[in-house]
């Protein structure tokens, strides 16, 4: 008997975002003043970092374009605002709403380019599966 999972499209998928995910808590679990001595300041690894999340997400999420999208999408954005809502609790480090809003907008360029794979990825096939039957045809 196989596994199959309603939401992830294979165990060994879901590992993914989950160790994506991981990595990111940690990162949000180091003192600021760490994160300084490492180089990484200011905001501008959010936006990067979530949407690297989002297509690692929609890769591993199983079913229908639109669904694997808004589950992706909803599944981002929660695991933002936990991370923002983390960092109370962290030396140094505090949770903001324009670092929301930049995890967020990681998170639509993510979509966007996820979606726009997909499409390629659907009319690279349609186009195959027409150009196939057409040399077929001739022949």
């Amino acid at each position: 008997m196989s596994y199959r999972s309603p939401l992830f499209r294979s165990p060994a998928h879901a590992l993914a975002p989950i160790l994506y995910m991981g990595l990111m808590f940690y990162l949000s679990s180091v003192p600021g003043k760490q994160l300084v001595r490492w180089g990484f300041t200011g905001d501008h690894w959010h936006l990067p970092l979530y949407a690297g999340l989002t297509l690692a997400t929609l890769w591993a999420v199983a079913g229908q374009p639109r669904r694997r999208l808004v589950l992706t999408g909803l599944l981002c954005v929660l695991f933002a605002a936990t991370d923002e809502w983390h960092q109370k609790f962290v030396p140094g480090r505090v949770p903001a709403l324009d670092d929301f809003t930049i995890d967020v907008l990681g998170v639509a360029v993510g979509l966007a380019i996820g979606a726009a794979l997909g499409n390629l990825q659907r009319r690279r096939a349609l186009g195959t599966g027409l150009r196939a039957r057409t040399r077929g045809d001739r022949a």
